[in-house]
């Protein structure tokens, strides 16, 4: 019996660990630290994604553009979509766009001959346009 009163007395006098309200106030503030943290991601993310598809605009601009200095028209395409990490379309002999992963592009010709192209990504909320009588609209 001496040994087992002694087991009870010793871990009632230390009082090791955490009480109930203090590990509260530990899950209390991972809340908020969550709460604050998840939409910033989520707000990252989409500018990411937002980024590319206006990089992949910007590069079929620069195709566009070096075909038109050739060939004084330019040339429509797509849509076409960037599937499984970086995707090459031929827009014409020896012009080729570079699509990154699920962008989708889309060139068309207006009346007047100028070009607008188009490109969006699913994870992103808004599409990015080039005209080229108005320039980028991000």
């Amino acid at each position: 019996m001496g040994f087992l009163s002694e087991v009870r007395n010793s871990s009632r006098g230390g009082e090791n660990g955490f009480s109930l309200i203090e590990l509260m106030l530990i899950v209390g503030i991972i809340g908020i630290l969550a709460a604050i943290a998840i939409p910033a991601s989520y707000e990252y993310r989409q500018k990411a994604f937002e980024d590319t598809v206006l990089s992949d605009v910007r590069n079929a601009v620069s195709i566009e553009e070096a075909y038109f200095a050739e060939n004084q028209a330019y040339v429509a395409f797509g849509p076409i979509t960037g599937t499984g990490g970086a995707t090459t379309q031929s827009i014409a002999s020896g012009y080729a766009i570079r699509l990154s992963n699920n962008v989708t592009l889309e060139g068309s010709l207006n009346a007047d001959g100028s070009l607008l192209i188009s490109g969006s990504h699913p994870g992103s909320t808004k599409s990015i346009t080039y005209s080229t009588t108005m320039g980028l609209n991000p």
